[in-house]
Order: C-alpha cells, then structure tokens, then sequence
C-alpha cells in the first residue's frame, strides 16, 4: 500500500484514495446520474491505464477480488449507457493486464459469458477477451464458459458479433495446440451431426464466389490458414473436412491471384498424408502451371514464392511427384518462367535452388 507521501505527489491522489480505501463506491452509484457515473469511470479507467505503465496498483488479493465482482455484477445489472459499459469493460481489461490473479478471477467470475457475449460487438470486449486469453494456462480457457460461448457464436452468426468472435478465434487458435483441438472437434469443422455440413463450408458456398467475399468469409479463411500452419491443422482439417480442397480450388479457378486460397493449400501439402491426393487432383496441378505461366510481375512475386513452396514440399524426396509435376506441364511453365522473366530474381534465393534442385531443372 502506498504511504501518504506519494499520495500527495500523486495528480490521481483524490482518485488513488477513493481506489484503495474504497474500491466500491463508484458501484453504489446506481441511482444516481447516467452521465455522472460515465465521467467517474472515465477518470478511474485513466488511472487504471496509467497503473499499468508506471506502477502497478498496490491492493490487496481481496480488494481485487470485490472490484472485479462488483464490475461483473454491475454489468449484468446495467440496462443504459453504452459509454458507461465500455468504460466498465476497459477497467476489467486494465485490471486483468495487471496480474493473473485478475484474469482468473475474471474468468471464473458470475455470468462472464453472458456478460462478454452480451457485449461482444464492442471492440473493448475483443480486446479484453484477447487479454485474458493471452499468456493464459489454455485449460483455464477451455473449461471456461467463455471459449464455448465464442465458438458458438462464430459457428451460429454471421453478424458483427460472429465476426469478432472469428477473430478471436483466429487470435487464440495459435495460442495452443489444446485450443486448436477444441476449434477443430466444434461444429465450425465437423458439422452439428452427420448429415450437416461444416459451418467452414457454408462460408466457403460456391454461390458466394460470384460475389464480393464477406468479412465473415475472409475471415473464415484466415481461420483455416491459422489452423493449418500447424501440425496437427495440416492432419486434422483434410481428413475431417474432406470437401474442403474443392471449395479452395474452385475459388482458385475463379481467381488465381487468392492468396490466401492457395496459402491454405500450401500449408495442407507440407504434411506427408495429403501430397498424393494433391498430386492426383488435375484441377489442382492444372492451377499451378497456369500460375507460373501467367507471372511476369513483381506483384506475382508473394503468390509464386507461395507456389515454388508447394512444387518443394510435395516434390522433395519423391520420383513420382516428379513425373506428375512434367507431365502435366508444371515443370515446363516454370522453365518458361525463368526464361522470360526476373520476377523469380527477387524471391528467396535457396528456395528457388530447392527447387530447382528437386525438379532437376
């Protein structure tokens, strides 16, 4: 606890008072004006802020815990105010980036998820569920309500509360292998039961690539990327969502420049179960040589490193694939690549050796 000398130092000094001898007054304040309670907040909710930068608050293990149970309970109380709710949403972000003791007592306090999911379309809700996520024992996040709630909500919607729980989806899926699994075991991969489709696919709707993509399918996408830049993504998501090549190659069949497409696909063929069910797909191989045939840019430069990447991985080690590759004209339009143009100058110089090596060019 801080002695009254650096109190009285302290521009927040009436504030810091208030705050360690009497956490809860601004709580008791039911009553009393709407605007009136956003202004004190606000001033709380700075000072919170600046705790963490400069020094930490000094309070006591059961202080905290009633502050945090007060914010929860008040919110779930509250029925106006949107500027006062976010205020009260920062202070529980403030306090939680303060110590783990304030991200579990956040985690396991009354009706978090209600409370969060209820919010969900503020940004400082993102933000406070990206804080207590992060750096946090995953066991902690899967057994809590919070993880289900989000995971529904991203499967179920697609409003702007879907798309933020997406993107914490996304955020936190690289957090653990343990999260990723509950991710892949949801409905958003695997259906609700066996005659459903993955909630994946119906973002991924062949209908949908006639239009501008939504927020909620890019987003959709991304979450795959991240998954399958893992291990057990690159294992999980072609065994379990057997569609799921057909709906990337038919969006790559009406845009080659889809980065993100082909990006998911590379990741997919850097596992050793899925490169012969590559090989074996003409569509995807016909992509590939049309790719490399097309290039003569630098703005080609990202996709063809990506493209080089995929001729690697499923190449390396692999007589077989070689054949595949020159057969069906891969090799050739590379060769005519390196022919016409220097756009191969500028990417990674050992993967383009690789390559080259591999393919016996």
């Amino acid at each position: 606890m801080m002695n009254n000398e650096e109190i009285d130092h302290d521009p927040y000094s009436h504030l810091k008072r208030d705050i360690l001898n009497n956490v809860i007054t601004i709580f008791h304040m039911m009553d009393q004006n709407v605007i009136l309670r956003t202004e004190k907040l606000t001033l709380i909710v700075n000072y919170s802020l600046a705790s963490i930068c400069l020094h930490p608050i000094s309070i006591g293990s059961q202080i905290r815990k009633r502050w945090v149970t007060s914010i929860l309970r008040y919110l779930t109380k509250i029925k106006e105010g949107r500027l006062e709710i976010k205020s009260l949403i920062r202070l529980l972000n403030n306090l939680s980036h303060q110590s783990q003791e304030s991200k579990i007592l956040v985690f396991k306090g009354e009706n978090i998820s209600n409370i969060l999911m209820k919010y969900l379309s503020y940004l400082d809700t993102l933000r406070l569920i990206i804080t207590l996520c992060s750096g946090t024992d995953p066991s902690i996040i899967i057994n809590g309500q919070l993880f289900n709630g989000i995971v529904n909500i991203a499967s179920k919607y697609r409003s702007e509360e879907g798309i933020y729980a997406l993107k914490i989806l996304i955020i936190i899926a690289a957090n653990s292998s343990e999260i990723r699994s509950m991710i892949y075991k949801s409905n958003f991969l695997t259906g609700e039961n066996s005659k459903s489709s993955p909630i994946l696919f119906e973002a991924l709707d062949p209908k949908g690539f006639k239009k501008k993509r939504s927020k909620y399918l890019i987003l959709t996408l991304d979450l795959l990327l991240t998954v399958t830049s893992f291990q057990d993504g690159q294992i999980y998501v072609p065994s379990k969502c057997q569609g799921v090549m057909d709906y990337l190659l038919l969006s790559l069949v009406r845009n080659r420049n889809d980065i993100v497409s082909i990006a998911i696909l590379r990741n997919i063929s850097f596992h050793s179960s899925n490169r012969a069910r590559m090989l074996f797909c003409k569509n995807f191989l016909l992509i590939l040589r049309d790719i490399f045939l097309n290039a003569s840019t630098l703005n080609d430069s990202k996709l063809l490193e990506i493209c080089f990447q995929i001729v690697w991985s499923i190449c390396h080690n692999s007589l077989k694939a070689k054949g595949t590759l020159r057969n069906a004209g891969v090799t050739e339009s590379i060769e005519d690549l390196f022919n016409r143009s220097k756009v191969h100058l500028k990417l990674n110089s050992s993967l383009i050796c690789n390559v080259n090596k591999v393919l016996g060019i």
